[in-house]
């Protein structure tokens, strides 16, 4: 933690004095993160790339750029946009946001503020919005910002907007990569004003590939305010290893519990140090079966009377037995849950009312709790193609492990908690690659030239271009034609090539004239 500002940290008076800024005691106090990101002029409108573990102020980094972009000169003309993974971490942000402090940090009023999240597009009074382009703050998906700027005519300038991209490393996602690459390569040529990059879990490799592409500051801060412990439970021993101490992990005693119902019944006995607790779940069947199991012999609160059935906007199994659940200090947190109970479970959430919960892994896509204890039920996932259970890539395990030991939530503890066991010898090798924070190399271009006629016909159809030789610039300034250039492979003239064979496949199929 730092308790001075950087000297050239550029916040105005009004950011300054706001709430973004946290102070103790009256004494400002700011995380190494938000000290390196201020000292990289995130303040002073200049293009950054953040990698820090979680829990270490990255979203107030974003937000600190945004107040200051839209509080700036010029300030009525410009534009802000906050990109988040997941529709439900919209509805928080937005919810975040939607206060009156907030907005006259930023300088504005609720019907200058928006959400669009895939499911609606809202102002800040809850008026639906049929031009959420128009918010001066917009807080939306990735994919429905695509949609949005598809639909409306893609901007040749946007020097007047900043962009805050969380979970930035989303550009490499297998199934979600190639519509953020195409964002945000067709950003990049509109000239973005400002951009700011978030990520937690990006190899120092990438952070630089990605940082040259979006010509951005890279700024990398490896230690975490809140030290992780990670408790790997093997049949044979206990290997701990903590992120502030030795790289190597120190082995223990084995420990009898394993299974998450035992554990979590274990650390109930010193409640006040471990809970709450999140127990991830790979799917949504285990997270309602782990829930019963907890149900059944849970003890504290058995008392506690169910919520009435009208807190629901529809009777469902869920509901019936989240109803349930919530009284008694626990709930389930999965994509099955509709908008009503979504939002009780996450204003409970909010209210820390749930010393647990469990939950799929979706809920650590960037969403804002607090616990102090992680527990893996599994940390590998069916993969249907190969038919076989996979481990799941560190990066996406230190992403759900950095749920616990988030700073707010921590008063008494040296450290945030983390628990995953292992049966067999198999498991354990695999198991041992989370026992530090080095990160698999994982950025990739997802615009394959194999694959052009699909990437053409999006192009096409959706309006971000409007010709073969628009379709062509486009792929070669994106991500995948700047990884490929710097890999000497020749790719202009292949790209062209593999373009036009795809082109002439579309017509000759009727997609296009």
């Amino acid at each position: 933690m730092k308790d001075h500002l950087p000297a050239n940290h550029g916040l105005p008076a009004a950011v300054l004095n706001s709430k973004l800024i946290h102070r103790r005691q009256n004494e400002i106090s700011l995380t190494d993160a938000q000290f390196e990101a201020l000292s990289a002029g995130v303040a002073s409108g200049k293009n950054i790339l953040l990698v820090s573990p979680t829990s270490t102020g990255k979203t107030e980094v974003g937000l600190i750029g945004i107040a200051t972009w839209l509080t700036g000169s010029e300030s009525m003309t410009k534009r802000a946009v906050y990109l988040v993974s997941h529709r439900a971490l919209a509805r928080q942000k937005f919810n975040e946001l939607n206060t009156p402090d907030i907005l006259e940090t930023f300088s504005l009023d609720q019907s200058e503020l928006a959400m669009s999240n895939g499911d609606l597009s809202i102002d800040g009074h809850g008026v639906p919005l049929e031009e959420p382009l128009s918010a001066r703050l917009l807080i939306a998906t990735y994919e429905k910002f695509l949609a949005l700027l598809s639909s409306s005519g893609l901007r040749q300038d946007m020097t007047h907007y900043c962009i805050v991209a969380d979970e930035f490393q989303l550009i490499a996602d297998l199934t979600r990569g190639q519509d953020v690459e195409i964002l945000f390569t067709a950003i990049k040529q509109a000239k973005i004003g400002q951009f700011i990059g978030l990520s937690a879990v990006l190899d120092n490799s990438d952070l630089v590939t990605l940082s040259d592409w979006m010509g951005a500051e890279p700024t990398i801060v490896l230690d975490r305010e809140i030290p992780l412990s990670y408790e790997l439970r093997i049949p044979s021993a206990t290997y701990v290893w903590t992120t502030d101490g030795p790289e190597q992990p120190a082995e223990e005693p084995p420990r009898p519990n394993r299974d998450p119902i035992s554990i979590l019944a274990d650390l109930e006995e010193d409640h006040a140090r471990n809970f709450p607790v999140a127990v991830f779940c790979m799917t949504k069947a285990r997270v309602e079966e782990l829930a019963r199991n907890w149900s059944a012999i849970r003890k504290i609160g058995d008392e506690a009377a169910p919520l009435q059935p009208d807190l629901f906007e529809e009777p469902t199994a869920l509901s019936e037995a989240l109803a349930m659940y919530i009284p008694r200090g626990f709930a389930m947190h999965t994509a099955d849950l509709i908008e009503g109970e979504r939002a009780l479970v996450e204003s409970a959430l909010d209210d820390g009312k749930l010393p647990v919960i469990f939950a799929t892994t979706t809920l650590a896509q960037g969403l804002n709790y607090s616990f102090k204890t992680v527990i893996f039920d599994k940390w590998a996932r069916y993969n249907f193609a190969r038919r076989q259970s996979e481990p799941i890539k560190p990066s996406e395990f230190h992403n759900i492990a950095g749920r616990a030991g988030r700073l707010g939530r921590m008063e008494g503890n040296s450290h945030g908690r983390v628990i995953f066991v292992v049966e067999t010898r198999a498991e354990r090798s695999a198991a041992t690659r989370y026992l530090s924070t080095e990160f698999d190399r994982s950025i990739t271009g997802r615009l394959d030239p194999s694959r052009f006629d699909q990437v053409a016909l999006q192009l096409l159809a959706s309006g971000i271009v409007k010709s073969r030789d628009e379709c062509l610039q486009l792929l070669q300034q994106s991500l995948s034609g700047y990884i490929a250039q710097e890999a000497g492979s020749g790719q202009d003239e292949l790209w062209e090539q593999r373009l036009d064979e795809a082109l002439r496949k579309l017509i000759d199929w009727g997609m296009l004239t």
